[in-house]
């Protein structure tokens, strides 16, 4: 049986997921502060404080209707 440790991201818009691996854990103020280390996030793939997650597609959706709403 395999086993892969990691984190699955998941569009808040359209639910298409990913599995980042991990990669490692680190430390911060001597020791005190762990966290865990994954692969670095899809190209295109953003997170937006007030929408949440998004894919590349949908990514490039938003911020076409951002500049057709700012007029770019």
């Amino acid at each position: 049986m395999a086993e892969h440790l990691g984190k699955m991201i998941e569009c808040d818009r359209c639910g298409k997921s990913r599995f980042l691996n991990c990669v490692g854990t680190d430390t911060r103020d001597g020791g005190f502060t762990k966290y865990t280390l994954f692969d670095k996030m899809p190209d295109g793939w953003k997170n937006h404080f007030n929408i949440g997650l998004l894919c590349d597609e949908c990514e490039k959706l938003y911020q076409e209707l951002l500049d057709e709403f700012f007029g770019k």
